[in-house]
């Protein structure tokens, strides 16, 4: 792959950033033509010396070559480029380079543009860029060449030698020198704003060749005396960068600007003179501190060996003297400083006396005239003041380190020359050098190793010890800055413990004299002039020396230690009432000072260690006193501190910042800070109920500190106290210890404290949100890196918060600060909102800006307070997705919100007034140079997808939110998934930040097919062509077989080519394409042009069928943590094969046929091992009970040690069916491997004080064991899903294909077999075989309805003598079944799962049961039927108990759907008993025994008391009535039974049931609308039960009262019916009551002639026969006249019209005419 960048800017920010993401090869060659190019600097754009004609030309054929629009734009684009280039006296290539880059950047196409003046100035400010980005560029690889730690170092190395050429050099100079005395050209002079603008960029293109000189002269190669002189010479024309042409035209950036330039000049001045060289020590480079340069050979030959320029220089600088500038003099004060100190230098050496001799000047009277200049120039001064000021001394200026060595060179230099105890800058001085060493760690490691052994170098620390403590500042402040690391840490503490001098007042009688010398005459108390409990004594007979007798001022030679002196100061500053005894200053520098060597202390013990030397202290009057104490003073000081004021009524932020830091450097090894922070913190006290404390010194921080830092516009404090604040988060979230030796106080003590940390957090988190974060974005600030800062540590903070769930269940008040969080990010206002939505506002092009001016720290920063606000909105959106919320205020802000612009940016339309934010989340998936916020873009855009498809009445359109950028949207989208698998580096990071980005993708897109189809449209097709296809065949097939490189189809298509790569070298990447695909086949006809596409690829579907076929090596003892890759390949072709058998699924589900491939893979699935292998793997629980077992013994062990883990609260909580699409979401977050399950890296971080590494530096035990648990629970799930996958496949294709190409009878049932084994042979049901059971379950009943089909058609009964015997079979597994205690409990369960499998099994039984039924009367053979008979007395009571505990109990509606399949099973049980006339007498005595009856009439009685609608409740309950009305009309049939059915009360159950009292009240009608009215049915139905029982029934008379009874009750709504009139209309429903009525009336006839007159009623006999007269005529009259029948019948219901559309009009009627002749027969038998 070729390398290019759209700008040089971009190449800045790759080579400064450090970002490995590109292959070394591409690098390398793009570097070896790119240096070249860079080497001609800024002469790439300049005109050639002679303009020829045919350049032009050859401009121009190229413009128009290459410009893609139409003749008329290419013609205005010609003249704009050649205008452009005459303006800006550039070529014109140059001109339509630097266009067509400025249209990569910014508009991302030539259509947008409009060649205007308004373009003319966006392109000239484009070309300041990328001039300056082109200096910069030679920079960064000087800088990169040296950087040892550069992932591109040896690349650059390589290339490197066009960069530091002489003839570079040279040419660097030349140019310097150019544009230093440059002025304005004459044609933009009457352009006022375009002059300064020219003139500003001059200033900068000075300061990228003073950098480039510099890292050239300080890095790779010796000035030399000849070519610095030239350099200082030319410099100083310029008045080192004083003097510019163009100073009237400045404004306020170029004055700053103005001010670096010439301080530049001085420091590149410096560093040619190489005062290193000249003080005889090596220069420190930037990696290490005694490079052997490659020019060391050069660096014989100094300036003190060329007296000809030692003469030159002189006199040139000699000038500066009597200089009446200030501002002058003191930018070239350095120099004369430094030149001063190397005449000093040479003093008596043959160079001095050759320079006398041949010029006249002496060297030591020279050096003092040029130390005395610069001395008058206050120079001291101005160096510390230049540092603190400038930004070339920031510590995020890549060169500070160097300018500082420099620095360090020229004052070192300094002090070996002269006696700095005398200098009267003494103060200045020394904070010059400690400005140098101030975050300078190496700077201060070259000191402790290299200087502070010789004499010379190291006096300035000599002399300031000497003076301490009298005058401490310098020595304290000197010491704080020199322990920058662990080692200069190690020497300070080192240094102070044991100094050897004290400096103090004292009284003339103290001093005596002893054999000549001076000692004490007493003991001398150290701390006496503190009021300090604390003494430290200096004894009689010490030696001393007196310094100064007015005022009186002593050394004494007395070892201590002066840590103890500093717990003196503490001491007195919190026991004085004042300060003046100890001031803040002083504690302010001491503690800055213990602050720096605990930042240093890495370890518990190093940090015990200084605290215990800093309490062991000589003679105090505090006994006992230990590091807890220390940590109490240090608290109290902070607390005093907050009643304190500096001059102005200031508060002492920097006492108050280091007192924080410090607490929060103690926190972790001191406890007892946390009950100090309760008591001392200045902020209100919130706890779970709110603010309960508000006195005056708790809101200190709300009302003085705040303030005070807003109106100064710096937060130094506020930034110490959110480190604080994150460190306790942090502190609170580890795992505590008890010492096992304190027993059950121990464990009390850990409650108490875990209980103060959260009541202390919550209080500061409660701040923190309330105070800070809502309103820090429109703060004051003097810095942008402090309000980066800020967001970035409060961001941190609630992350971390909410990233640990385990507080759920650990603590409840971490808990509710959890929640409350979460309520006031997800339901709270806009306006606590609208921080992290400013945030996320900012825009990709943001921190590369700062990139692109260098400014590192603050493109950091804003890069990572992007990151952080993006992982804060999606752990939110998660946290709503669990809690199945609709519609909260986070997602409505967020889609709702626009970023406002300063400016227009190109491409906008006109009129827009900013861009949606949700538009500027997808744009940050472009971003290169983080891989956490693509991903973290992806991902919020997943889960806004998700959210916003619950939306109602209609989602929100992500095509709308892009406008008129969707497209590019897409096409970063798909550029990012169609990534090849290549060599991009040996990071691993990056590697693995690809692969996620890419997964990523695919998962957004996946995403977005299923949610927004807009979007998703656009995403297919990679363009706006219309998806949808067309009626033409021939146009459409051209169509779908072209893919646009911009379509998601491009990026699918890539990945099926090098699938197996893939697999693995980016694991995750093919499982996400493959679901994607799967959802794009699930759409069906949806995606029909899409999918023709896809299938048109080479080898699409045998790509797929090679996916099934491959396999990953993955043997038992690779089972091992360290093949986690191997194992996560494993699982992701797990995962693809799930896919893929979906995806043929859906191909044949959706009418696609089989084809080759699908038959292959179908036949192979069933008639192979597959399917027995997979169903084998999904029913193993992969050892995840033993591992589980394993991590429960770790944890007990860890008990019995005092470490409390519990294993569950570590699980994962998944957002489940928490919405739309939550499933999906679900598994794009989750992903297999050692963290799958259990939150294994939140455990290491929680548990990271007490999970010990083991010797081999590898896991702990629990984390390891923990690992394993993850793994085998991942292997059982993607088993599991293999196994489901498999399962719907083979499901479809035998109900879509059939299964005559599974090789016949013998192979289904081989299944059938296989299958119906694996469910009956599951004894106990985990969730995982519960899930697979049911999947089973299904199958097995689609199975069985297959096998079963074939029965009883003609020519078949040769097989049911066969079949019978495997249906036998299957009765008896199917039977271990339910037989299963644990089944049994199904019935009422909670689980969804659990329901589905009950139903399929009992469905099962059923489908065998009728099976049984047809093979039977097949046979008709007497063992057949008597084997058949005992399954039916065996079965029959496990039906019955839960269909009589399903009627007994309020009906569900999964009960619901239990006991219709129950009740046919009763009901084809009695049916089988009776077809083989085997076991009857059982059966019945069975069912005679149970209860069933008698719950059945009573779910009769209670139908019909709710409104009929078509809700699934009332369908359910119908369907189940009219089951048990067909169930109670079996029972009275059989004789036995029907007694048994009237004597549970049948007629008493029927008269008292809803359905009559609606029949009695209101009567029912046949139809509602044009549907049968469902309660008629019912009724029709019952009636016809009580006339089968009457007839029946073993004592009919007996039964007869009852049954007139009946009719009387009910005698309105008979009555209606009989006596319809002549004309009245004949349907179903009237026919089908008529003929109940006149059954059951015939019955009472019959059952009437059994006894006397007086048992029956006669007269109500009377009124029935005058009815069914009325009837019978009406039947005679319509059967004489078929013409009346026309005109009478009609079907009324959608299902009877349905049922007769295709019936020709005389069989139409024949079914009323059969209707009729059985009533005649039926009445006539009456009458």
């Amino acid at each position: 792959m070729t390398l290019s960048f759209s700008t040089s800017s971009d190449f800045v920010t790759m080579v400064q950033g450090k970002h490995s993401g590109y292959a070394k090869e591409d690098v390398a060659e793009f570097l070896s033509t790119e240096t070249a190019t860079l080497a001609k600097l800024l002469d790439f754009y300049s005109l050639p010396t002679k303009p020829s004609s045919s350049s032009s030309s050859s401009s121009s054929t190229t413009t128009t070559t290459t410009t893609t629009t139409t003749t008329k734009d290419s013609s205005k684009q010609g003249l704009f480029t050649r205008a452009f280039a005459s303006s800006f006296q550039i070529t014109e290539s140059a001109a339509n380079s630097l266009l067509k880059s400025f249209v990569r950047a910014e508009v991302s196409t030539l259509d947008k543009l409009e060649f205007n003046d308004d373009l003319t100035e966006k392109l000239a400010a484009f070309l300041c860029s990328e001039r300056t980005a082109r200096l910069a560029s030679v920079a960064a690889l000087l800088r990169a060449h040296r950087d040892s730690s550069h992932p591109f170092c040896a690349e650059i190395t390589a290339h490197i030698a066009p960069l530091t050429s002489d003839a570079f050099v040279d040419s660097l100079i030349t140019h310097l020198s150019t544009a230093l005395t440059a002025r304005v050209p004459s044609h933009l002079e009457l352009h006022p704003l375009r002059a300064t603008a020219w003139a500003t960029q001059n200033l900068r293109e000075q300061k990228g060749y003073l950098e480039i000189l510099f890292l050239i002269f300080y890095d790779e190669r010796v000035c030399g005396p000849d070519r610095a002189a030239s350099l200082i010479t030319k410099l100083d024309a310029a008045r080192f960068g004083l003097h510019q042409p163009n100073a009237p035209l400045f404004d306020e950036t170029a004055h700053l600007l103005w001010k670096e330039v010439a301080h530049m000049c001085i420091l590149l001045s410096l560093t040619v003179l190489d005062l290193e060289e000249v003080s005889g020590s090596a220069s420190l480079t930037q990696q290490e501190m005694d490079d052997d340069s490659d020019a060391s050979a050069e660096k014989a030959v100094t300036f003190m060996d060329c007296t000809n320029h030692l003469y030159d220089v002189s006199k040139l600088l000699a000038k500066y003297f009597d200089t009446t500038n200030p501002s002058e003099g003191a930018v070239v004060a350095p120099l004369l400083l430094a030149w001063g100190s190397l005449l000093q230098k040479m003093t008596d050496t043959p160079a001095a006396e050759k320079l006398q001799q041949d010029y006249g000047i002496q060297a030591a009277s020279a050096s003092l005239k040029f130390i005395q200049a610069a001395n008058n120039l206050n120079v001291f001064e101005y160096l510390v003041t230049s540092i603190k000021s400038y930004p070339v001394w920031d510590s995020d200026n890549l060169n500070s380190l160097g300018y500082k060595s420099v620095l360090k060179g020229l004052l070192k230099l300094f002090i070996q020359c002269f006696n700095v105890d005398d200098t009267p800058k003494f103060d200045d001085l020394s904070e010059c050098f400690i400005q140098i060493f101030h975050e300078s760690p190496l700077i201060s490691e070259q000191f402790w190793l290299q200087d502070y052994p010789l004499d010379d170098c190291r006096s300035l620390l000599d002399a300031a010890r000497a003076r301490f403590p009298y005058e401490q500042k310098a020595f304290v402040r000197l010491l704080g800055s020199l322990s920058g690391n662990q080692t200069t840490a190690s020497f300070v503490f080192e240094y102070l413990k044991q100094l050897q001098t004290f400096t103090g007042p004292y009284d003339y009688n103290m001093v005596s004299t002893m054999n000549g010398t001076s000692v004490l005459a007493a003991p001398y108390d150290l701390c006496q002039n503190l009021s300090s409990r604390l003494h430290i004594y200096a004894m009689k007979g010490t030696p001393v020396r007196v310094i100064s007798v007015n005022p009186p001022v002593l050394r004494i030679h007395v070892e201590y230690s002066a840590f103890h002196l500093f717990v003196a100061y503490m001491d007195a500053f919190l026991e004085s009432p004042t300060t003046t005894t100890v001031s803040t200053e002083i504690m302010t520098d001491w503690l800055h000072l213990l602050n720096n060597l605990l930042v240093h202390a890495t370890t518990h013990a190093e940090i015990s260690s200084l605290m215990d030397h800093l309490c062991e202290l000589p003679a105090t009057e505090m006994p006992g006193f230990g590091s807890n104490d220390l940590a109490a003073m240090i608290c109290r000081v902070f607390t005093r501190s907050c009643s304190l004021e500096n001059t102005g009524g200031a508060p002492p932020t920097g006492l108050l910042t280091v007192c924080l830091k410090t607490l929060t450097l103690l926190l972790s090894s001191h406890q007892g800070v946390w009950n100090l922070l309760r008591q001392e913190m200045p902020i209100p006290r919130y706890r779970e109920g709110g603010l309960v404390v508000t006195s005056g010194g708790s809101r200190y921080m709300q009302q003085c500190l705040l303030p005070y830092e807003r109106s100064t516009g710096t937060y130094e404090t506020t930034l110490a106290f959110l480190e604080l604040v994150g460190k306790m988060v942090e502190e609170t979230q580890l795992v505590g210890y008890v010492d096992v030796k304190n027993g059950g106080s121990g464990v009390g003590g850990l409650e108490f404290l875990k209980q103060q940390q959260a009541e202390v957090v919550t209080s500061c988190v409660r701040f923190v949100q309330e105070e800070v974060f809502a309103t820090y974005q429109s703060w004051r600030y003097a810095r942008i890196r402090d309000k980066l800062s800020i967001g970035v540590a409060v961001l941190k903070i609630f992350n971390m918060i909410l990233k640990d769930f385990t507080v759920t269940h650990t603590s409840p008040a971490l808990s509710s600060l959890r929640q409350f969080l979460i309520q006031v990010y997800l339901d709270g206002s806009l306006f606590q909102l609208s921080p992290v939505l400013e945030v996320l506002g900012v825009g990709v092009k943001a921190p590369l800006d700062y990139f692109q001016r260098l400014r590192q720290l603050e493109g950091v920063l804003l890069q990572e307070s992007i990151e952080q606000a993006l992982l804060f909105v999606k752990q939110l959106l998660i946290e709503r997705k669990k809690a199945g919320k609709t519609q909260t205020v986070l997602e409505h802000a967020i889609l709702d919100h626009s970023v406002k612009r300063a400016s227009k940016k190109d491409g906008e339309r006109s009129g827009e007034d900013g861009t949606e934010l949700v538009h500027v989340i997808a744009s940050y998936f472009s971003y290169e140079y983080c891989v956490g916020i693509p991903k973290l873009s992806a991902e919020v855009l997943i889960l806004l997808c998700s959210v916003a498809s619950e939306w109602t009445p209609r989602p929100p359109s992500f095509i709308g939110y892009f406008g008129s950028d969707a497209l590019n949207v897409v096409k970063t989208f798909v550029e990012q998934a169609s990534q090849e698998v290549q060599n991009i580096g040996e990071d691993p990071i990056v590697i693995a930040g690809r692969e996620a980005i890419q997964r990523s993708a695919l998962d957004f897109v996946t995403v977005v097919i299923q949610t927004q189809p807009g979007l998703g449209t656009l995403f297919l097709t990679g363009t706006n062509e219309d998806p949808k296809p067309t009626s033409n065949k021939s146009t459409t097939a051209v169509v779908t077989t072209k893919i646009s490189p911009h379509s998601i189809l491009h990026s699918i298509q890539t990945i099926l080519k090098s699938w197996s790569e893939y697999l693995t070298h980016r694991t995750t990447v093919l499982p996400s394409m493959l679901r994607l695909l799967q959802v794009l086949w699930r759409g069906g006809n949806e995606f029909h042009n899409a999918l023709s596409k896809l299938k048109a690829i080479d080898g699409f579907w045998e790509t797929l069928e090679s996916i099934l076929n491959a396999q990953v090596d993955c043997e038992e003892e690779m089972a091992q943590l360290h093949h986690e890759g191997v194992l996560r390949q494993r699982y992701a072709l797990e995962v693809s094969k799930s896919h893929v058998y979906k995806i043929l699924a859906h191909q044949v589900f959706y009418g696609g046929g089989a084809n080759d491939v699908v038959s292959r893979v179908v036949g192979k699935t069933v008639s192979g091992a597959v399917l027995q292998h997979v169903l084998e793997a999904g029913m193993r629980d992969g050892g995840v009970v033993t591992k589980q077992k394993k991590v429960l013994d770790v944890l007990e062990q860890g008990r019995q040690e005092g470490v409390f883990i519990e294993l569950e609260v570590f699980r994962k909580t998944w957002v489940g069916s928490g919405g739309s699409g939550a499933a999906v979401v679900d598994e794009i977050f989750g992903e297999y491997g050692s963290g799958f399950v259990y939150d294994v890296e939140l455990l290491e971080e929680k548990g990271r004080d007490v999970l010990e590494l083991d010797e081999a530096g590898e896991d702990n035990v629990l984390v390891a064991a923990v690992k394993e648990l993850n793994h085998s629970i991942s292997k059982v799930d993607v088993d599991e899903g293999l196994l489901k996958a498999v399962v719907c496949f083979v499901k479809v294709t035998a109900l879509k294909l059939g299964t005559s190409t599974w090789g016949g009878d013998s192979a289904l049932l081989k299944v059938l077999k296989l299958v119906c084994d694996t469910v009956s042979g599951v004894d106990d049901f985990s969730v995982q075989k519960l899930g697979i059971c049911s999947e089973l379950s299904s199958l097995l009943t689609v199975l069985l309805t297959l096998w079963t089909k074939e029965v009883g058609k003609p020519g078949v009964s040769v097989k049911a003598k066969p079949k019978a015997q495997e249906v036998q079979e299957f009765l008896r597994s199917l039977q271990t079944c339910v037989a299963n205690p644990r089944f049994r409990e199904f019935l009422f369960s909670n689980d969804l799962t659990a329901h589905a499998y009950y139903n399929q099994i009992w469905t099962a039984h059923l489908i065998t049961i009728k099976t049984v039924s047809e093979v039977s009367a097949l046979l008709n053979d007497a063992k057949f039927n008597r084997s058949s008979g005992e399954f039916c007395v065996s079965v029959l009571p496990y039906a019955l108990r839960p269909l009589e505990q399903i009627l007994a109990s309020p009906m569900e509606v999964h009960t619901a759907h239990h006991s219709l399949v129950l009740m046919s099973i009763v009901n084809e049980l009695l049916i089988l008993v009776d077809q083989t006339s085997a076991a009857a007498e059982a059966c019945v005595s069975i069912l005679g025994e149970s209860n069933l009856i008698t719950f059945l009439l009573n779910f009769i009685c209670n139908v019909g008391n709710s409104a009929v609608d078509s809700s699934e409740r009332f369908e359910l309950e119908y369907l189940n009535c009219e089951a048990a009305l067909q169930l109670l009309l079996l029972f009275v049939r059989i004789n036995p039974l029907a007694d048994h059915v009237i004597a549970s009360g049948l007629i008493a159950s029927f008269c008292n049931s809803q359905l009559s009292q609606l029949v009695v009240e209101t009567g029912l009608a046949n139809y509602i609308g044009q549907d049968r009215h469902p309660l008629h049915r019912l009724w029709c139905l019952l009636v016809k039960v009580v006339s089968v029982a009457l007839r029946n029934v073993s004592n009919p008379l007996q039964f007869h009262r009852s049954v007139v009874g009946f009719l009387k009750l009910h005698w309105k709504q008979i009555e209606a019916s009989l006596s319809a009139p002549f004309d009245s209309v004949l349907n179903n429903g009237s026919l089908e009551e008529i003929e109940v009525y006149s059954e059951l009336m015939h019955g009472l006839v019959v059952g009437a002639s059994l006894g006397t007159k007086t048992d029956v009623d006669v007269s109500f006999l009377v009124k029935c026969r005058e009815l069914l007269a009325h009837v019978y005529r009406q039947s005679v009259y319509i059967l004489r006249h078929p013409a009346t029948l026309k005109a009478r019948a009609v079907y009324m219901s959608r299902e009877e019209i349905d049922g007769v559309t295709s019936v020709p009009e005389t069989e139409f009627q024949d079914v009323f005419l059969n209707h009729i002749k059985a009533l005649i027969l039926l009445i006539g038998e009456f009458l």
